[in-house]
């Protein structure tokens, strides 16, 4: 087009145009195609023009700003929306983005959020909290909403930032590394806080260079080379400046299915409930199972005190790009790490006292005043006097057509698609119990910095929501409150789950965790599609272990699958098998009921099949 510049379009012909359409296109290309080879626009036709001999004719193909889905593109109109649009751009993976373009439409979620604040906040020198991009979800409203914040008279002060510290001594734990130090003090070596995943391989790959590719992770990441003795009975983070890691082979090319799969599953249980030395280390494995020639099966475990979940995103992403490296003659590509975990673990020590710290307990203390101690659902078997740790899982899906239902739902209600199931949840453990004030922990990721995005450590936070159920509220008025509660939270998502127990005084009792007993986690990181040019795909793995009586863990099925996929993780030694699938069928048949008709009463949604 002349005056405009040039950018690729796609013209689509669907046989159908859902709302979430152009977003799945989206997201589809970006898994097989470089950033500048997505289409900056996409146009709906219901029929591609032709010219007499039967060929597209391209110049009867409308201009992409004039059609489409998205309402057409309309540029940034000033320095600071563009400056918005550029952190858009890089957050959600794109290569252009409208001013009137809506963050969640183009895939944007909480965490995501959390990424864009966090960059406003190096660029502009201005603290928002996340809540402002679900109140202000286009460029243009996001300007807006920052000019304001910029000029107010009293703007949010920018907190001290994270700066690397010398390593000439030992240097102290973060509290969510005490904590867990502290319990395996207390209940002795366990697999309780293993963090464990798998890919199988559809292919062979080359020994040296996965090797290479995992002792390049470790000497990037300090966290890896850490270990956590105990000086005059108080633990320290013991950086070791180097760690050669030896890769486990196992050979089962001998066996046939069904003996393989079964020796398989076996050691790979053995290698998953093996409980780690925190003071001796190394707190991760890498084992590689050989199938055949052209199949195998690749399981990393590490100790929880020195990863999380997005620090496996991390790990499966780099390690990546090292092995193509090495597979192609060439040296590590990825940038030097500035800082490393045990910087933010100082930081953290510094930063969270006085006002910092008494500014978050004030709004804690608030929320959690007189909150019940104890969710009394009903089991099948009596609550131990020591609560134990002994767990099984147990999966289900959620079909594409009802997954695109509570999308919607989301959408028109402005809320994310975490904030929905966890209402679903909530409703759910309120009619179980009988009990109107429920509190569910819920990790946050606490990667609300740009310099410690892309480190491998311990930073996720278990934080406690609450959710009042009473006065008879519909769904959709729920939702109002769990929007509302869920915005709060990551307001004041810095004080660390035990510092909050403690400076609470909260009660404790060795049967149950304090604050809460059920969890929720909305797991939508990126999942290892490839190590080098060979396939592979995410294997599910269990300890056999249980942090919290219930978990329930929900996220996307697949790529392009469209459907959500669910676990819940229980305490076996006091749910059967049976009720927790009962209860699976109790919470889709609300998910059912709540989309049929969200303007219900919690209290009347059907929970029973016909």
């Amino acid at each position: 087009d002349e005056g405009h510049p040039k950018q690729l379009a796609a013209y689509v012909v669907p046989h159908e145009a859902p709302p979430s359409l152009i977003r799945d296109l989206r997201d589809h290309l970006s898994n097989t195609l470089p950033d500048y080879m997505i289409p900056a626009a996409f146009v709906l036709l219901d029929t591609l023009p032709l010219t007499p001999n039967g060929k597209v004719d391209r110049r009867a193909l409308p201009a992409p700003q004039q059609t489409g889905l998205e309402g057409g593109y309309e540029a940034p109109l000033n320095p600071i929306e563009e400056l918005l649009a550029a952190i858009w751009c890089e957050v959600l993976g794109l290569t252009q983005i409208g001013r009137h373009d809506n963050f969640f439409d183009l895939g944007g979620h909480s965490l995501l959020a959390t990424q864009v604040i966090s960059r406003i906040r190096d660029t502009f020198e201005a603290v928002l909290p996340v809540r402002t991009v679900f109140e202000s979800a286009s460029i243009a409203e996001l300007a807006l909403a920052l000019e304001t914040a910029r000029q107010a008279d009293h703007p949010a002060p920018v907190e001290w930032s994270i700066r690397a510290v010398p390593r000439d001594r030992d240097l102290p734990l973060s509290f969510a590394q005490q904590r867990l130090w502290f319990l395996d003090q207390m209940i002795g070596p366990s697999a309780v806080y293993n963090l464990a995943e798998a890919v199988r391989v559809y292919g062979s790959l080359d020994v040296s260079a996965l090797e290479y590719a995992v002792n390049e992770i470790i000497r990037r990441h300090e966290a890896l080379r850490t270990t956590f003795p105990s000086i005059n009975g108080e633990p320290v983070q013991r950086i070791h400046p180097n760690l050669s890691l030896p890769l486990t082979v196992v050979d089962l090319q001998d066996l046939v299915n069904p003996e393989q799969d079964v020796e398989l599953r076996r050691l790979m249980a053995e290698a998953l409930t093996q409980p780690f030395d925190l003071a001796g280390g190394p707190l991760l494995h890498v084992i590689l199972y050989q199938l055949n020639a052209s199949e195998e099966v690749l399981l990393v475990n590490m100790h929880h005190i020195i990863s999380d979940g997005w620090s496996m995103g991390v790990w499966w992403r780099e390690l990546d790009r090292l092995y193509r490296a090495f597979m192609a003659g060439k040296a590590s590509a990825l940038p030097d790490l500035p800082l490393q975990y045990a910087d933010f673990s100082e930081w953290q020590r510094v930063w969270l006292t006085g006002e910092a710290l008494e500014s978050q307990l004030a709004y804690w203390r608030q929320q959690l005043m007189h909150a019940p101690t104890l969710l009394e659902l009903p089991t099948d078997h009596p609550r131990p006097s020591t609560q134990s740790v002994n767990g099984q899982v147990e999966r289900f899906d959620i079909a594409p057509s009802t997954a695109e239902q509570i999308r919607a739902l989301s959408r028109r209600c402005g809320v994310s698609l975490f904030m929905t199931l966890y209402g679903v949840f909530a409703v759910l453990l309120s009619r179980y119990s009988g009990q109107e004030d429920i509190v569910i922990g819920a990790p946050i990721a606490n990667r609300h910095y740009q310099e410690i995005e892309p480190l491998i450590g311990f930073f996720v936070n278990m934080l406690p929501m609450r959710v009042e159920l009473s006065g008879d509220p519909t769904f959709e008025d729920l939702l109002k409150r769990v929007r509302q509660i869920t915005l709060d939270v990551h307001m004041h998502q810095d004080v660390p789950f035990e510092q909050l127990v403690v400076e609470l005084g909260v009660e404790r009792n060795s049967s149950h965790s304090p604050l809460f007993q059920v969890a929720f986690a909305w797991e939508d990181l990126p999942q290892p599609a490839a190590l080098g040019d060979i396939r592979v795909t995410p294997l599910g793995v269990t300890t056999e272990t249980a942090k919290f009586d219930l978990t329930l863990f929900m996220g996307p099925a697949g790529e392009t699958d469209g459907g959500l996929r669910g676990l819940i993780e229980y305490n076996s030694d006091l749910f059967e098998h049976a009720t927790i699938e009962r209860l699976i069928s109790h919470f889709h048949q609300l998910l059912l009921g709540i989309v049929a008709d969200s303007t219900r009463s919690v209290w009347t949604l059907p929970m029973l099949t016909n």
